[in-house]
């Protein structure tokens, strides 16, 4: 089992998300809340222009789009 997994807090901009994806050349991402417990993961798909597109809309009306906009999908 890999320990050391690249994750990323449930508040970080879309914009750090997607260089920290482009940069370590990741297929997914682990998204984790203050307690270190997962709330979710992205893959490379949650990150393609055409999905954005779609979601951007969604996320600038919301109060909370930062965090909205790192954690495309939830896993529970």
């Amino acid at each position: 089992m890999n320990m050391s997994v690249p994750k990323i807090d449930k508040d970080y901009s879309l914009y750090r998300t997607y260089v920290i994806f482009r940069t370590l050349g990741l297929r997914h991402l682990v998204v984790v809340d203050d307690h270190n417990q997962v709330v979710g993961l992205i893959t490379r798909k949650d990150l393609m222009p055409f999905y954005m597109q779609a979601l951007l809309p969604l996320t600038r009306t919301h109060p909370f789009s930062d965090a909205l906009s790192s954690t495309t999908r939830v896993s529970r």
